[in-house]
């Protein structure tokens, strides 16, 4: 089963209402109309199978690089120019995971967008991570040693 928006309205947005929503399925009771009355009079039950304070949204990016052509674009369009797309997304999660592939490295250059496959990411982009409501960050990529142990053990710190 796959929860799914319709006409932007989505089961799992928290202000989400029932009667907004294209897929809803209503579910009746048929009988003698003073039975029905004494049922739904008595019934005590959930009207939704819905039930907003059990829902944890959770967000999850593929590899994260803040180098090469996406980092020279930070720099030169803004720090926070990739969330422009994802950031409401990853802000409105509960739990927002990010697979971070480079260390922070205080003398990292500035980006050259070809570059080559030696990789860090400079301070300034961490504001990135901080704006998007980052709440994991998965630091198995192969590149967090380019910059050397103690940069990689400096970016946990950051």
């Amino acid at each position: 089963m796959k929860v799914l928006a319709v006409a932007g309205v989505s089961p799992l947005a928290p202000d989400f209402e029932t009667a907004d929503y294209g897929l809803a399925a209503g579910v009746s009771v048929m009988g003698e109309e003073t039975a029905v009355a004494d049922f739904l009079a008595a019934w005590d039950g959930p009207v939704t199978n819905r039930d907003a304070s059990k829902l944890t949204r959770v967000a999850v990016t593929g590899v994260t690089a803040l180098v090469r052509a996406t980092a020279y674009n930070m720099e030169q369009n803004g720090i926070l120019w990739p969330a422009e797309d994802v950031g409401p997304v990853l802000q409105n999660a509960d739990i927002a995971h990010i697979s971070n592939e480079v260390s922070f490295a205080p003398d990292c250059p500035y980006p050259n967008p070809i570059g080559d496959a030696t990789f860090c990411s400079r301070d300034n982009t961490f504001a990135l991570l901080e704006h998007l409501g980052t709440d994991v960050v998965e630091l198995t990529g192969n590149h967090l040693n380019d910059y050397g142990a103690e940069n990689l053990v400096r970016s946990l710190g950051m």
